[in-house]
């Protein structure tokens, strides 16, 4: 559990045969590895926490709920994959979904609103 940013700097997070889950409640930013496995990565900062996903990473699973709207932003330079699933949940309002791209994973997207370049 990662109570602020998580950075990978020329590093390798490996979450083991085990599967480890990683939670994250600040920013993501990888300049290095992820060998996520079978693990998941949740996405969990408090109430109205803006979070921010840099780097290119290949996730088995994203997870990010929210309770109160919240904002989460990708670098429109990197790529996030997920060769499982794709959990993105916000709250109850209207919702407006521009694009999730699907290659073959998985994927729940409900009550959220993407926006961004094509």
């Amino acid at each position: 559990d990662v109570n602020g940013n998580l950075g990978l700097y020329d590093s390798t997070l490996d979450v083991s045969t085990a599967n480890y889950g990683i939670n994250v409640a600040g920013d993501w930013i990888n300049n290095g590895n992820l060998v996520a496995r079978g693990g998941t990565v949740t996405l969990d900062a408090g109430a109205g926490i803006a979070q921010t996903m840099s780097g290119n990473t290949v996730f088995n699973n994203l997870t990010k709920t929210v309770t109160t709207a919240s904002a989460l932003f990708l670098d429109y330079r990197a790529r996030q994959n997920m060769s499982g699933a794709l959990t993105l949940r916000g709250v109850a309002r209207t919702c407006s979904v521009y694009e999730v791209p699907r290659q073959g994973a998985h994927r729940t997207c409900s009550w959220m609103e993407m926006r961004g370049a094509r």
